[in-house]
């Protein structure tokens, strides 16, 4: 059990860590995606209303709280004046996003081209001029990815584009975002390993921790198995020497109420010490450890269910039998007869009378399938949650009648769970099923390996 729920602890701690991180490097590069196209679009933009150049700043003055900023157009067929080569520079396009502003050396650290296509698609005039690394080959190849995508701004490779429509022509502005795309990719990578990293450390830290917070847990509940069996064994005497004791006053007064009454409690206190005694031998590590051996689960069944066909019928109930031949399975044969033991008496004692129950076992390739189910009442959802909890009952009253100390179904859930399979209860139409699933595959190679 302390192993389990150290390796629950192991991984909710993990998987509170890697969601964190994973939440971490996911934020900063997608905040790097949303710089790269914050920057190509304000540049894209930029190329659009200036004539498909960067312009150059010639000036920059704040008036009154006013930006003045102003530029000047640069072109090499410009027969403009100087004065008419100044222009109010649109604010709007001086952040280039996280805190980027243009500047004078944005049009020399910008790579850039522009193309105008006719209504065929066909390349009428080009500036290229801005561009030293890319053949012809490789314009066209970027032209035509744009052509063919029905976006007006998007990228390809590494090139983003903008496309503006011209009467029956179309102009399609270009920029080279490949030094913050690898910028991107190497954030990635590095943030990837660091995480990796961090997440090795943790894991150490959480193996070494993680044993240190279950050691108080281990230490009580070992103290409290001790209790339950030290107090039952010292139960044991008193409850002889009143038993003894009874047998003589009835020996002596002849049968009597009172009499009885003292037996029969004497007889249930001795069955609950009994049962406390066996659930506490189950859950210590010696019958933990216990060498499992090949059982003929089919024949086991089968034998302790008869056990309880007189039973059934004396309360007028019918024992119906379906169990498939053959079935094997790698276990303690002490501890299933217990869990089929339980199962049946369970059935037995609450199945309504002129009721039903049907004990099933079929099997597939990977586990054994052990049905008991029993006419009875539907049992509440929180019942269902209970059911294996130690002493609990669903109905007092009823337990008062058909006996019984709310342990057999933990003792039933603790043999499961040291076969490594599963227990669990439903409503079924007017009826109440428990199933229990044993694993075959992973047992029989155990075993094999084991001789």
């Amino acid at each position: 059990m302390f192993k389990k729920l150290r390796w629950h602890i192991i991984l909710i701690e993990l998987g509170a860590f890697l969601f964190i991180t994973v939440l971490i490097v996911a934020a900063i590069n997608i905040g790097f995606t949303t710089q790269i196209n914050r920057n190509a679009h304000q540049l894209l933009s930029m190329l659009e209303k200036y004539g498909g150049i960067i312009p150059k700043v010639v000036d920059s003055s704040s008036e009154n709280g006013e930006d003045n900023t102003q530029i000047k157009i640069i072109s090499d067929n410009d027969s403009a004046t100087d004065d008419e080569k100044i222009q109010h520079f649109d604010s709007d396009f001086s952040d280039l996003g996280f805190g980027l502003r243009f500047s004078d050396e944005t049009r020399y650290t910008t790579r850039y081209f522009w193309v105008l296509l006719d209504d065929n698609n066909i390349i009428i005039d080009e500036d290229l001029s801005h561009i030293a690394a890319q053949s012809v080959y490789d314009v066209q190849n970027y032209v035509h990815a744009a052509v063919k995508s029905s976006s007006l701004e998007s990228h390809s490779g590494k090139y983003y584009y903008l496309k503006v429509p011209e009467e029956d022509k179309t102009r399609i502005y270009f920029v080279d975002c490949y030094s913050m795309i690898e910028s991107r990719n190497s954030l990635t990578r590095t943030s990837i390993f660091i995480a990796s990293i961090a997440m090795i450390i943790a894991t150490a830290f959480v193996w070494i921790t993680s044993k240190q917070v279950i050691a108080p847990l281990q230490k009580n509940l070992e103290l409290q198995k001790r209790f339950i069996t030290d107090a039952s064994h010292e139960l044991k005497t008193p409850l002889a020497a009143i038993q003894v004791n009874a047998d003589v006053l009835e020996l002596t007064m002849g049968e009597n109420p009172t009499i009885d009454k003292i037996k029969r409690q004497v007889n249930n206190m001795s069955g609950l010490v009994e049962e406390m005694l066996t659930l506490s031998r189950m859950d210590s590590e010696a019958e933990r450890k216990e060498e499992f051996s090949e059982i003929d689960f089919s024949s086991l069944v089968e034998e302790k269910v008869s056990d309880f066909m007189t039973r059934a019928e004396s309360q007028d109930k019918k024992l119906i039998l379906n169990i498939k031949p053959g079935i094997k399975v790698i276990g303690n044969a002490k501890g299933l007869e217990r869990l089929v033991s339980v199962l049946c008496d369970n059935a037995v004692k609450y199945c309504s009378s002129g009721g039903e129950i049907d004990v099933c076992l079929d099997s597939t390739l990977s586990y054994a399938k052990l049905e008991v189910a029993n006419t009875s009442e539907k049992l509440s959802q929180d019942d269902m949650k209970h059911l294996f909890d130690r002493f609990y009952r669903t109905d007092s009253s009823r337990s008062k009648e058909t006996g019984g100390y709310g342990i057999g179904l933990s003792i039933a859930k603790t043999v499961v769970d040291q076969h490594r399979g599963k227990i669990s209860a439903a409503n079924r139409e007017d009826k109440v099923c428990f199933t229990v699933k044993l694993p075959i595959k992973r047992q029989i190679k155990k075993y094999e390996k084991s001789n």
